[in-house]
């Protein structure tokens, strides 16, 4: 089986499996993260405000890559953890990341 990761027009990832029909695991999984199947674009969509959030978004579809394609989309999940890291790096050298915390307090 495959999957397709490919953005909407409102920026969020969609997922689409070639190849077979998911296992029951893999609905599950996306069922109970938010997301929901489109007959019509034959594909999974992010449907809770939850799914929609960008960041929650990305993380979530390297994840779900990672946990049932592994061995075929490794590259993807890669570029998100390398995205959050250049992120953390960026906050960090610019004095954002004690700011963040000082606001919370």
């Amino acid at each position: 089986m495959e999957l397709e990761t490919f953005k909407s027009s409102y920026g969020y990832y969609n997922f689409r499996m070639s190849g077979g029909k998911p296992t029951e695991e893999m609905l599950n999984y996306l069922k109970t993260n938010g997301y929901r199947w489109s007959g019509k674009n034959r594909c999974w969509y992010p449907a809770t405000s939850e799914a929609k959030n960008v960041e929650l978004n990305e993380k979530f579809a390297g994840e779900f890559q990672k946990r049932f394609f592994a061995a075929e989309n490794k590259t993807f999940g890669q570029e998100l953890f390398e995205r959050e890291q250049r992120k953390t790096e960026w906050r960090e050298n610019h004095g954002l990341a004690e700011q963040a915390l000082d606001d919370d307090v």
